[in-house]
């Protein structure tokens, strides 16, 4: 049995032959975005089945959105077709890196939706005095374990949410008792030398707490021994890390 997870953006008609021509010369995506027309990029993430775990509510009218770690805007753009009043994707690391096809994408799917969603380049410890503002909603997807200074980022997140943020992360130490987090060596996660910790649930917890949130809800645990499908290995043991989704509210 295949799950289906169906998030399709609408392309505008006069933009359609612009962004297969886009596709057809950039063959370098992170997310796979779909399109109503039938348009599909290439992208190595499961963009619609984390945009399903995230449990976000289906209208999102009146509300403003963050999406800190946005690389080429998957959330951001799904976000204002739900309606979002404003949306501003944020994004420095992958955007500044050289030889990156981030930017160029997201600039692509940014016209071919005609969105109006903004963008801001900042790091996530700058992120209170770049934007001077709160949002209803920040998401924080697939960036935390990539920092030196887990709470300092969490800070920064928490100075520019106002209602709630969506929390997405590895975790790891899920077997062991007490707030820790594993600290990994250069290239040891994923072969990705950006990988620096694996906090596990009760760490999440107590840095929610040391920043200022008021309360958290654990949503769900979307993929389960995460480092052992990574390394080849089977998934049917001992549950010791994956990727989660947590909301904390201000």
């Amino acid at each position: 049995m295949q799950n289906s997870y169906a998030a399709k953006l609408t392309c505008k008609e006069d933009e359609a032959q612009s962004l297969v021509e886009h596709i057809n010369v950039t063959k370098d995506w992170f997310h796979q975005f779909s399109f109503t027309n039938g348009i599909v990029t290439p992208g190595r993430d499961p963009s619609a089945k984390k945009l399903h775990h995230l449990c976000l509510p289906s209208d999102l009218s009146g509300k403003s959105v963050i999406d800190i770690g946005a690389y080429e805007g998957y959330m951001s753009f799904h976000c204002e077709a739900r309606g979002a009043e404003r949306v501003v994707a944020c994004d420095r690391f992958v955007w500044d890196w050289p030889e990156s096809t981030a930017l160029p994408n997201f600039n692509a799917i940014h016209k071919a939706v005609g969105s109006k969603v903004e963008r801001l380049s900042s790091f996530v410890e700058d992120l209170p005095s770049a934007t001077q503002e709160k949002f209803d909603i920040s998401l924080f997807l697939g960036v935390l374990y990539h920092t030196k200074d887990m709470i300092g980022y969490l800070e920064a997140v928490a100075g520019v949410t106002k209602e709630v943020m969506v929390l997405e992360t590895f975790a790891d130490c899920l077997d062991e008792d007490g707030a820790k987090a594993a600290l990994y060596d250069i290239r040891e996660l994923n072969n990705d030398s950006s990988n620096f910790y694996g906090p596990n649930l009760q760490a999440i917890e107590v840095m929610l707490h040391r920043v200022g949130f008021r309360a958290w809800e654990f949503v769900n645990f979307w993929d389960v021994n995460t480092r052992e499908q990574i390394e080849g290995k089977s998934m049917y043991r001992r549950v010791k890390n994956g990727r989660l989704v947590i909301h904390a509210y201000k």
